[in-house]
């Protein structure tokens, strides 16, 4: 027997979606750092490809951003777009939250601000369906 998806879980998918792209987007940058791609180097580009394709950090990233597509579309099959591309948007705030929190990486005031904004654009435009 097919088992409907609720609207209820939905919502769960589209956060977890949510969670798993800017999570994958700061595992990236935490393994580049770790790697020293940050910096100017002098590596060939097969060296540069074979760290790159032997990295579990790096895998387990791409592994989050097809989970996240995974469950981006299951909750596209009950949820409407006008609930689901404006709550997406809150994508580049975590990001940049989790950047601080994980990686050091400072917020300026202005920062703070901007995902303070984009943060109450998102609960309003949530708040309207």
């Amino acid at each position: 027997a097919t088992t409907m998806l609720t609207y209820r879980t939905a919502l769960a998918l589209m956060g977890l979606s949510t969670l798993c792209v800017a999570g994958s987007q700061i595992l990236v940058k935490w393994r580049f750092g770790a790697m020293g791609l940050e910096r100017n180097n002098e590596r060939s580009w097969f060296d540069l490809a074979a760290l790159l394709v032997t990295d579990v950090g790096l895998w387990m990233a791409g592994l989050l951003i097809i989970a996240g597509a995974a469950t981006w579309y299951a909750a596209l099959t009950k949820l409407p777009l006008t609930l689901m591309l404006p709550v997406g948007g809150i994508i580049s705030p975590l990001i940049a939250i989790g950047a601080h929190l994980f990686l050091g990486e400072r917020l300026t005031p202005s920062q703070l601000f901007a995902i303070l904004i984009i943060s109450a654009g998102v609960v309003l435009l949530a708040s309207l369906q």
